[in-house]
């Protein structure tokens, strides 16, 4: 890879979200489905992809294989996993990770987090989208939001203009969540203006599709059930969203083994450990930058992960 040096005895743990041909890819920034096949090509080519199981064995033995080591996953059950990733997985009988928030399949709605990226995407004018944020605010909230001292908490990234990045803060979890909620909707509907549920069908892979590739040997691990941040959530609030979600894989029989817990957003908090105790998982994953080796100390509870679309191809 053209980002990152290789080693043996080691695990890289790779985060994928939307994959997409290049003719289908309209909205969002997505990986080019060739260069996931590229990427994949790589990855067998300089060691091997591993199953769950197999991941699952060597991270808790701490036996690491004497190659490069590469786990897939796949977050959040877009269609793009079904229509184009399974079909390469299946045919070079590899296997992948997919963490699904449950209430995709339960609730027929699109995640808040899908309805940000929708609307952030069709209004190209977010200094214009920002003003209406602020125009659905009650007079009291306008000021605390637009104090210097609150947004001089948002840390500026190199990938978004400031006032994107204000409304994606805003919109994921800065406001309060009665209004956040609320405003989300309202913008949605404003600017969207296709039903909920026409998009939601075609946006995610459904429960049918899901149970297909669990008989292809394909992990669906816990993902919670509305993609909450763990961050903000208490002990109780994040236990609910694991055991909700075990439940809901068990009943549809697409749990297996060596579960595992994917953390919306990646982000969690000082109770997020305790939940291992008596929630039957193995290991869980972070968005943290990183890779895990015989060599290096590392928490199974809060394993690193590479972003695919960082990495470049061959």
């Amino acid at each position: 890879m053209k980002k990152i040096k290789l080693k043996n005895n080691s695990i890289y743990i790779i985060m994928y979200h939307y994959i997409k041909p290049l003719k289908k890819n309209r909205y969002f920034t997505a990986l080019k489905l060739n260069d996931f096949k590229e990427q994949i090509d790589f990855f067998q080519n300089k060691g091997r992809i591993i199953s769950n199981d197999e991941f699952s064995h060597i991270i808790n033995s701490k036996k690491f294989n004497n190659e490069p080591n590469f786990l897939l996953t796949f977050d959040d059950g877009y269609s793009d996993i079904y229509n184009y990733v399974l079909p390469i997985l299946v045919k070079k009988k590899i296997t992948g990770n997919f963490y699904v928030p449950t209430d995709v399949w339960t609730k027929n709605k699109l995640l808040d987090i899908n309805k940000i990226h929708l609307i952030l995407k069709k209004e190209t004018d977010h200094n214009l989208l920002l003003k209406k944020i602020y125009s659905y605010m009650s007079r009291d909230m306008e000021i605390l939001y637009r104090s210097k001292k609150l947004l001089s908490k948002i840390v500026k990234n190199r990938f978004d203009k400031i006032e994107t990045l204000i409304i994606k803060r805003f919109l994921q979890y800065m406001l309060p969540t009665k209004d956040r909620l609320r405003i989300i909707n309202i913008l949605f509907k404003e600017i969207i203006r296709l039903p909920e549920s026409e998009i939601h069908k075609k946006y995610y892979i459904n429960i049918s599709q899901a149970i297909e590739m669990s008989n292809n040997s394909m992990h669906f691990g816990v993902h919670g059930t509305n993609h909450e941040n763990f961050r903000f959530l208490s002990y109780k609030e994040q236990k609910n969203q694991v055991d909700n979600s075990i439940l809901f894989l068990k009943k549809n029989k697409i749990f297996s083994n060596n579960n595992s817990l994917c953390y919306p957003w990646g982000e969690y908090n000082q109770y997020s450990k305790k939940i291992f105790y008596n929630s039957n998982l193995c290991y869980g994953l972070t968005v943290k930058p990183g890779f895990i080796s015989e060599n290096t100390f590392f928490s199974n509870k809060f394993l690193p992960r590479l972003d695919a679309a960082s990495l470049g191809n061959r």
